[in-house]
């Protein structure tokens, strides 16, 4: 006798499982941020130091409390008064923390001046890869955040003296948004 074709048969499957809160998928965006503020290095008279950066990095949702991590690629420039001065290539991965509803910002940074190029005391230095680390706190109003940074740097130098310099500086960055809207 041949059996008869068996008919799929619907079984009860697993319960649906309880959702978690909905984070959203990470964003991938893009900012970009001035900042001006103070230089100092000893032997070297307190300077203005002005800085732009570009930052790319995957944080979760604006309206989401959670973690941020990227990099960031800049330019600076320092002066202390007429023929003391200097200028760099900031490079940095980035670490942090966003919240919300409290739009609070921490942020930290570990990197290197890709190159440099410094002006003091009569000698003229240029420099490779010099170390720097950060730090920055500030309020995150999603589209515009003003940030507190400091920064140490030690400024590696061929045809000047090597030295330290720390800095302080207020940035106000903006969000220019998602890099591809569809990974939202």
């Amino acid at each position: 006798m041949v059996p008869a074709v068996a008919r799929a048969q619907v079984v009860a499957g697993d319960p649906p499982r309880p959702q978690l809160a909905a984070r959203g998928n990470p964003d991938v965006g893009f900012e970009a941020s001035l900042s001006a503020g103070v230089a100092n290095a000893p032997g070297i008279d307190p300077a203005m130091i002005f800085r732009f950066e570009e930052f790319l990095g995957l944080a979760l949702p604006r309206r989401h409390t959670g973690g941020l991590v990227g990099f960031s690629i800049g330019m600076e420039y320092w002066r202390a008064k007429p023929g003391t001065w200097g200028s760099a290539l900031p490079f940095q991965v980035i670490g942090g923390l966003r919240t919300y509803p409290i739009p609070f910002r921490f942020q930290l940074g570990v990197g290197l001046n890709v190159a440099l190029l410094d002006r003091y005391d009569g000698d003229t230095g240029f420099g490779l890869y010099a170390p720097l680390a950060s730090a920055s706190i500030g309020l995150d109003f999603q589209k515009v955040a003003i940030m507190a940074d400091a920064r140490v740097t030690r400024r590696w130098l061929i045809g000047a003296d090597d030295h330290t310099q720390w800095t302080t500086t207020l940035s106000v960055i903006f969000n220019l948004g998602l890099v591809d809207p569809a990974l939202r």
